[in-house]
C-alpha cells in the first residue's frame, strides 16, 4: 500500500467532512449521466427515476451546469425553455440533454461538471431540494484519465460489481468510497472535488469499509492499471427503490492522489 498517499487522503476527507458537518438524506430523484466519460461537446445524456411522481422545473430538463462543483461556475444555463411538464416517477424513467457546450455553443474544457435538476412533488406541487448528478469531461482522442464503472445492475438484493481502468495507474493503490448524493461533495485542495456528501454510506464505505457491504473497497490494481474486484452487496430495502447510490474512486500513486470519474445509478 501506498501509506503516505493514504494517510494524506483520509485526513484531507476528514477535515472535510468537519468543515461541511454534512448529513445526507435519502433524495427522491436519482439520475446516471452518459456517456462518462463524455468527450468535449458531445452530447451528455442523464436519465432520471424518482422513488415517487414528481416532475421537472424546467421542461428543458437540465436548470445550469456547474463547473468543478455544484456549487462552481454554471458554464451552461438554457434561456428558452418548451412550457411543458416532464414527468419522472417509480419505473418511469425521462432521459434529458446537456449537449456538452457552453451557452455560446463551444465545448467545455476537460473536467468534472454537474448537472443541475430542479423538481416538484407531482402531488402537491412542492419544490424538493435541488439535485446535481455528475459527468466528467475528457478532451477527443486517447485518454489515460482513470475511468470508474458499474459492471452489473443495481439490483437490490444483489452484488453491485465495478470497474477501474487506470492504464497510467498499473500496480497502484486504489480506494473506492459511496454515498447517496452528490449535492455537495468534499474539497480535496490540489487534488479536486470528491463528488460524494458525507452520509452513512460514505461513512461506512471510508476509510474502513464495512464488510457486510463492501469487498475490495481498497486494493491494488493489475499490471495493466485495472481491476474489477471492488463489489458492493445491495440490501433489500423498499425504501430505497428508485433512490440515488453514487460511487467514486482515488489513485493513489507515489507522491499523489488521482481521482476518477464520479458515477451515480438508480437503485432497482
Amino acid at each position: 500500500m501506498q501509506q503516505r498517499p493514504f494517510v494524506v487522503l483520509a485526513a484531507v476527507l476528514g477535515i472535510a467532512c468537519l468543515a461541511t458537518g454534512l448529513t445526507a438524506q435519502i433524495q427522491i430523484l436519482s439520475g446516471e449521466t452518459f456517456p462518462n466519460p463524455a468527450v468535449a461537446g458531445n452530447t451528455v445524456n442523464l436519465t432520471l427515476e424518482a422513488t415517487i411522481p414528481v416532475y421537472l422545473q424546467s421542461g428543458c430538463g437540465v436548470k445550469k451546469v456547474h463547473q468543478g462543483s455544484p456549487a462552481g461556475p454554471v458554464v451552461y444555463q438554457p434561456f428558452i425553455c418548451p412550457f411543458i411538464l416532464i414527468n419522472v416517477g417509480p419505473g418511469a424513467p425521462a432521459t434529458v440533454q446537456w449537449p456538452g457546450t457552453d451557452n455560446s455553443g463551444n465545448p467545455v474544457s476537460p473536467g468534472t461538471y454537474y448537472l443541475e435538476i430542479g423538481y416538484r412533488d407531482q402531488a402537491t406541487s412542492t419544490l424538493q431540494p435541488l439535485a446535481f448528478f455528475p459527468v466528467r469531461v475528457v478532451a477527443p482522442g486517447p485518454s489515460t484519465e482513470p475511468v470508474l464503472d458499474t459492471t452489473s445492475p443495481t439490483n437490490m438484493g444483489t452484488s453491485l460489481g465495478l470497474s477501474i481502468n487506470a492504464p497510467a495507474n498499473a500496480n497502484d493503490f486504489y480506494v473506492v468510497m459511496a454515498s447517496l448524493t452528490t449535492n455537495v461533495g468534499l474539497p480535496l485542495g490540489p487534488f479536486g472535488h470528491l463528488a460524494l456528501d458525507q452520509d452513512i454510506l460514505f461513512n461506512l464505505s471510508f476509510p474502513n469499509p464495512d464488510p457486510a457491504l463492501f469487498t475490495n473497497f481498497q486494493g491494488i490494481l493489475d499490471g495493466n492499471g485495472q481491476t474489477t474486484a471492488p463489489s458492493m452487496y445491495l440490501p433489500v430495502v423498499p425504501a430505497l427503490q428508485y433512490s440515488n447510490i453514487a460511487f467514486h474512486a482515488a489513485i493513489l500513486g507515489s507522491n499523489t492522489v488521482i481521482l476518477t470519474n464520479p458515477i451515480s445509478r438508480t437503485l432497482h
